[in-house]
């Protein structure tokens, strides 16, 4: 990603990266963390024997699909030991 061998985040490459982000940042759609989402999330964890971020990871992409006319597709992995 970076040109920089030492693996340090040089200024030019924190300028390319913080234009990218700004960029980037207008494209996404932001899912606010309301109580009937953590109510959702909490009915998912349980109906389907998630974890509570698993949960709240979904709920929040069917809340998005309600609100999008496009099919949402959604995908969470955690690697356990």
């Amino acid at each position: 990603m970076f040109d920089n061998p030492s693996n340090r985040t040089t200024e030019e490459d924190h300028k390319r990266i913080k234009k990218d982000l700004d960029s980037d940042w207008r494209k996404l759609v932001v899912i606010k963390l309301t109580d009937g989402l953590l109510s959702s999330a909490g009915d998912t964890a349980v109906k389907l024997s998630l974890r509570a971020f698993d949960a709240l990871h979904l709920a929040s992409a069917l809340e998005l699909q309600k609100a999008v006319s496009n099919p949402v597709k959604f995908s969470s992995y955690e690697a356990h030991p």
